[in-house]
C-alpha cells in the first residue's frame, strides 16, 4: 500500500478517473464484441478478448499524465465509431474492416451508405455511451488531479503488470485454438511449438476469424503486416505455377453439338442480387419475373438454376472478377481494394484485336475502383453514371434504355457487359413503382420490396430483349444473364433468402436445356468461352468447368466449404482448393503481365 501510496497514486481522485476510463473501456470493448457475437465460450476467454483491449485505450493516458489529460476521451470516441462502423460492415458483408477494405472508403457513394444505414440498429449507439462517460468525468475531475504527477517507477510498474496481462491473454488464445485444432485434426497432438505457431499465423479466410484467434488489437496488427507485405513485397508467381496455369484445360468433350458459333457477339447482363427463389416465386400463378422465366423456358436457351455463390467481401466486384476473368476472388480481400489495376485475363483483352468492347454500368466509376477494375478487364471503352441519380428501382429501366441505344450502335462483333441495379439492397420502399405483389397477403414487407425491385428489373429486361430482337444484330448474339451474388440473408425473411443464382444462355445456336444441379460462379467465364464457339481460340478457359461438357455437382463456397455434393469428385474438388490457391497467388503477383504473356495475351493496359 506504501508504495502504490508513493509511486503510483497519491490522489484519491485520479485513481477513480483512471477506474472510469479503463471500466468504460472495457464496456465499449465488450459491447463490440457482444453485437458482432463473439462472446467467447466461456467467461475467461471473453475476459482476455476484454481485457488487452482496454489497456491498449487506457494507457496512453497513464503514461503521458498530465499532457495526456484528453487522450482517453479522444481515443475511446475514435474507437466507438470504428466500431460502429465495423458493426454496420459486418451486417453487410458477414466480415470485418480490414486495412485493405480501408483503402475503399474513397469509393463509397450513395448507394453503399443505403445499403449501410439500413442496419443500424438502437443498440449500436450504445457504442458511444463510454466515450461520453469518460469525456464528462474527465472534465470535471481535471482541476481537481491537475497537478498530481505520476512517478516513473508507477509507469514501469504499470507497463510491467500490461505486459503480463497481454502475454496471458494472448497464450490463452493460442492454447485454445490449439486445442480446437487438435480436436479437428488440422495438426497431430505431438506437433513442435513452432509447427502449432505456424499454423495459427497462417491465412485465415476471415479476418472475423483472426479477432477470434488473436483478439481485436492482434488481428489487426497482423493485418497491417500482411497489406504492407502484399503493397511493398508482392510476390512474384513462379514459373511453375504459371506453367501449371497454361496447361490447367483439356480439350474436354462437348456434350452439345457445336453450330456455326464464331464471331458471335456477347451481351452479358450481370444482375445485382439475383435470387433464384425470387424467379421461382408465384402468387396465384403469377409470376413476378415473368419475363425472365420465359426467356429461361425457351427451348433454345441454356440455363443453370442452382449457381453457388462464390464472392467474398468485394460481392458485386469479386462476382465480376469471376464473370470476366474465370479466377477465383481473393479469401479475404476484395481484388478491386488489393490489385484493381491488373492486367487480368478477360475476352475482350484476348480478342481484343477483332471485337469491340465496353463495360456498362449505371453508377460512378469510382465504385469499388470500377474505373480500375474496367481497363484491367482490357474493355476498350466504358460509359458510367447512366442511372446513378435515379431512384433505385427505376435505374434498371434507365440503364437498359439506354444500353439499348449504346449497343444497337456498335460495329460487329462485339461484348458489351452491363451490371444492373435495382435489386440493390436496403429493400425498404418501392415507391412510386408498385405492382400486384404489394397486395399479396402474408409476407413480409421487406421481401415484398425485393420482389417489386425483381420485377421493375424484369419489366426493363423484357423489352430490352425484345428492343433486341428487332435489330439485325440478334441473329449474331448471345445474350448472358447472371447473378453477380445472392441478395443478403439479413435484408430478407429466411423463406425468400436462397443460395442458387441464376445463369441463363439465350440465342447461343445450341439445343437448350435446363440444369438445377449445383454448379459455381467459377463455371461461368469458361462455359461462355465455349458457347461462342471460341474453346479452340483462346488460350485461357478460366479455372472453372464449361457446363457445356461437364457438370461438376459441387462448388466450393468462399468459406472452403463445399456445396452440392462433396463425394462426387474427390480429384475435381482438390483440383478447385488448388485453383483457389493459384487465383490469390495470381491477385497478389508483381508479374501479371509476364503470366499474361505466357499464356499469350496481351498485356497492355489503354
Amino acid at each position: 500500500m506504501r508504495f502504490l501510496q508513493n509511486h503510483i497514486i497519491t490522489k484519491k481522485s485520479l485513481l477513480t478517473l483512471f477506474a472510469v476510463y479503463f471500466i468504460s473501456a472495457l464496456t465499449l470493448v465488450a459491447t463490440f464484441l457482444i453485437i458482432i457475437g463473439i462472446p467467447g465460450p466461456h467467461l475467461f476467454t471473453f475476459i482476455s478478448y476484454l481485457l488487452p483491449e482496454a489497456i491498449f485505450l487506457t494507457l496512453p493516458a497513464i503514461l503521458f499524465w498530465p499532457k495526456g489529460k484528453y487522450l482517453t476521451p479522444a481515443i475511446l470516441t475514435f474507437a466507438a465509431i470504428f466500431f460502429f462502423v465495423n458493426i454496420l460492415y459486418f451486417r453487410n458483408f458477414h466480415d470485418l474492416i480490414t486495412f485493405s477494405t480501408l483503402r475503399l472508403c474513397t469509393t463509397v457513394d450513395s448507394i453503399i451508405l443505403r445499403s449501410a444505414l439500413s442496419s443500424i440498429k438502437w443498440y449500436d449507439f450504445i457504442l458511444f455511451i463510454p466515450p461520453a462517460i469518460t469525456a464528462v468525468t474527465g472534465f470535471t475531475a481535471f482541476d481537481k488531479v491537475a497537478s498530481t504527477r505520476i512517478s516513473g517507477k508507477a509507469k514501469i510498474t504499470v507497463l510491467i503488470i500490461s505486459a503480463i496481462i497481454l502475454s496471458l491473454s494472448q497464450y490463452k488464445h493460442f492454447r485454445d485454438f490449439t486445442i480446437y485444432s487438435i480436436s479437428r485434426g488440422h495438426f497431430p497432438k505431438d506437433a513442435t511449438l513452432s509447427e502449432k505457431i505456424g499454423f495459427m499465423l497462417q491465412n485465415s479466410v476471415f479476418f472475423y476469424s483472426d479477432i477470434t484467434r488473436y483478439g481485436i488489437s492482434g488481428a489487426y496488427l497482423i493485418d497491417a503486416w500482411h497489406v504492407y507485405d502484399i503493397i511493398a513485397d508482392a510476390d512474384a508467381m513462379s514459373a511453375e505455377e504459371i506453367n501449371v496455369i497454361k496447361n490447367w484445360h483439356d480439350s474436354g468433350h462437348r456434350t452439345s453439338e457445336s453450330g456455326t458459333l464464331r464471331q458471335k457477339n456477347l451481351i452479358m447482363i450481370i444482375v445485382e442480387s439475383l435470387n433464384t427463389t425470387a424467379c421461382e416465386w408465384s402468387s396465384d400463378n403469377r409470376k413476378a419475373m415473368p419475363s425472365l422465366n420465359r426467356l429461361i423456358s425457351d427451348s433454345t436457351s441454356i440455363s443453370f438454376t442452382s449457381v453457388c455463390p462464390q464472392v467474398g467481401n468485394g460481392r458485386s466486384s469479386d462476382g465480376q472478377l469471376m464473370y470476366n476473368t474465370g479466377l477465383y476472388p481473393s479469401p479475404s480481400d476484395p481484388m478491386c481494394a488489393i490489385s484493381p489495376e491488373g492486367p487480368y485475363p478477360s475476352l475482350p483483352r484476348m480478342l481484343r484485336d477483332s471485337y469491340r468492347s465496353i463495360e456498362i454500368i449505371p453508377e460512378n466509376p469510382r465504385l469499388w475502383n470500377h474505373v480500375f477494375t474496367s481497363k484491367a478487364y482490357g474493355f476498350r471503352e466504358m460509359r458510367h453514371t447512366l442511372a446513378d441519380d435515379a431512384p433505385v428501382i427505376e435505374a434498371d429501366s434507365i440503364l437498359l434504355s439506354k444500353a439499348y441505344n449504346i449497343i444497337s450502335g456498335m460495329q460487329e462483333p462485339f461484348i458489351a457487359v452491363i451490371t444492373t441495379l435495382s435489386m440493390h439492397d436496403p429493400y425498404i420502399q418501392t415507391s412510386p413503382a408498385k405492382t400486384w405483389i404489394s397486395q399479396v397477403p402474408d409476407i413480409v414487407d421487406t421481401d415484398k420490396n425485393y420482389l417489386e425491385a425483381c420485377a421493375a428489373f424484369d419489366k426493363a429486361l423484357g423489352t430490352f430483349v425484345a428492343r433486341m430482337r428487332q435489330t439485325q444484330k440478334w441473329e449474331n448474339t448471345i445474350v448472358v444473364i447472371v447473378s453477380d451474388h445472392e441478395a443478403r440473408r439479413m435484408c430478407l425473411s429466411p423463406s425468400m433468402s436462397d443460395d442458387r443464382l441464376i445463369f441463363t444462355i439465350l440465342n447461343s445456336g445450341l439445343p437448350g436445356f435446363t440444369n438445377d444441379d449445383t454448379v459455381g460462379q467459377i463455371d461461368v467465364f469458361p462455359t461462355i468461352v465455349d458457347a461462342m464457339g471460341l474453346w479452340d481460340s483462346v488460350t485461357w478457359h478460366g479455372f472453372g468447368k464449361s457446363l457445356l461438357r461437364e457438370i461438376p455437382g459441387f462448388a466450393l463456397r468462399h468459406d472452403g466449404s463445399i456445396a452440392g455434393n462433396a463425394m462426387s469428385d474427390t480429384a475435381g474438388i482438390a483440383k478447385q482448393q488448388r485453383a483457389t490457391e493459384l487465383s490469390y497467388k495470381w491477385i497478389v503477383a508483381d508479374n501479371k503481365r509476364d503470366i499474361l504473356d505466357s499464356l499469350g495475351i496481351d498485356s497492355s493496359i489503354d
